[in-house]
This record gives structure tokens, sequence and C-alpha cells, in this order.
């Protein structure tokens, strides 16, 4: 029964969810403490003057490297939320982001909208997209250490907690969460200049890294910092990283992964 009311929920509310533009709404505490999947994105996660970069849909070929190497430099830890799809025959960047320290998180199999996936070929398919990459990124996440996951695009409806929290080993998920900084969009002043900035966007509509990063930064000050959201799929986002973390360290903010935020400590089972 749970099951059908879920469906009439998804159907109810039908298609109006776009990747990369929903709106989460904001956070709603889970039923059962020891299910982590929420029936809104985690937001706002009370970071002030610190910076939690996560970077989606990697690994990619050419720049996943140049990105770790920079981190490693910088002694700066990530978040990496992967596509399932994307390890098989980059197991060793896998290894790498692992031996590293960063926090290597779930992203799906294949980065659907999982409204339009769940409407056209129902629940199975979401619990695959979840699960397959669970299997993928198992290997290279860090004993002991919690499991994140982040919907494409944000893209998100309660229904969606209800079914995967019944999985008993899915529902160890923390998540969806959600970002602060480097969402959908790219907005400007009355003088042109850019407000704020996504980097994928950025490259799509033809942005400069300096006119990009000008946009992140100012994003992140508005916040006075939080979840910054990027995506290893372009090497202008690397270049932009090398011009934003110096400059975010002149402005005085620290860098923390996604353990490491107290926030989160309330969704957690160990």
């Amino acid at each position: 029964m749970k099951s059908v009311v879920s469906v009439l929920l998804i159907a109810a509310s039908g298609l109006g969810l776009v990747a990369c533009s929903q709106d989460s709404g904001g956070v709603q505490s889970s039923k059962d403490a020891a299910d982590l999947f929420q029936q809104r994105s985690i937001l706002r996660v009370g970071l002030r003057h610190k910076i939690a970069l996560t970077i989606d849909d990697g690994p990619t070929r050419g720049v996943t490297e140049p990105m770790l190497d920079y981190l490693r430099a910088e002694g700066i830890k990530a978040t990496f939320f992967v596509q399932g799809k994307q390890v098989r025959g980059q197991e060793a960047t896998l290894k790498k982001m692992m031996d590293h320290g960063h926090v290597i998180a779930n992203h799906t199999f294949e980065h659907p909208n999982l409204p339009k996936l769940v409407a056209e070929q129902g629940w199975p398919a979401l619990r695959a997209q979840v699960a397959k990459t669970n299997t993928a990124i198992e290997p290279y996440t860090q004993p002991g250490g919690r499991l994140y996951f982040r919907a494409p695009g944000g893209a998100w409806q309660a229904g969606f907690a209800d079914y995967l929290n019944q999985d008993s080993v899915l529902r160890e998920y923390i998540g969806p969460i959600y970002w602060d900084i480097g969402g959908d969009k790219i907005t400007r002043r009355s003088d042109g200049s850019v407000a704020t900035a996504a980097d994928w966007r950025c490259w799509s509509a033809g942005l400069t890294v300096d006119e990009c990063a000008q946009g992140y930064l100012n994003e992140t000050d508005l916040h006075d910092g939080g979840i910054v959201l990027m995506h290893d799929l372009k090497g202008q986002s690397v270049q932009m990283l090398k011009k934003l973390i110096p400059e975010w360290r002149r402005r005085g903010y620290t860098f923390v992964t996604l353990d490491e935020i107290d926030y989160l400590d309330r969704y957690a089972t160990n």
C-alpha cells in the first residue's frame, strides 16, 4: 500500500521538476532515524565561513586527474558525486580519490531526471540507478565513512525517500544533498558583471574562467560559505578552481568535507 500511495503522489505532482532547476524547499527530518533518505533535499547546513567543495558527474578522463592533483597540492579534500557509469575503465582514478582522502558519493548511474524516470519506467528503475552506483563505488568509499547521495539536478520527490528507505542497503545513504553555491543560473548585475554562476552553464554560455569565478565568489560571500557545486566535466573547471581556492583562502574561508559538517550528524547512524 505504501508504494501505491507514493506512486499516486508522484502522479499528482506531475513532472514539473527539471534537472538543474528544482528548488528543494528546505530540510525535513527523517521519520525514522535509520531512514537517511529525506523527503526533501538537505540544504543550508549551517556552514559559516567554511566551504564544502562538492564535484559532480565524473570521473572524466583528462579532467578529474588534474583536479585531484591540484587539490592534493593545496591540501584540500572534496566530495565527489560520481556517476556509476563513469567508473568502469577509470578505477585507478577512483582509487586515487580514495587514497587522497576525498569522500566518494552517489550521483546515480546515468544521471537521469528521476521524476521522469519513475513516471516512465517505474520504481525498480529508481532503485537500479542508486544500487548500481553503490556497487560501483563501494570499493572506493572510506572505511567506516558515511554514504551520501545527490539527485541529478536536485530533482527529487518525497515518495522517492519512502521507496528507497525500504531497501536495507540503500537506506544507509544520507541525502539528497543540495548546494548553496554554483547551482543552475547565471545572473548579472546592472552593470553587466556576473553576479552568480554555475560552471557547467558558464562553459556552454561562453563565459570566461574569470567571469565564472567571480560569480562563485559573489555567491560564496552572499551566503558566507556553504556547499559549493562544481563539475569535473570540462578543463575550464580545473582552471577556475586554481583561481577560486587562493581567493577563497585570501578571504578567510576554510575547507571541509561533508563528513566534517556537524549539521549532518543528525542523519548519521555511525
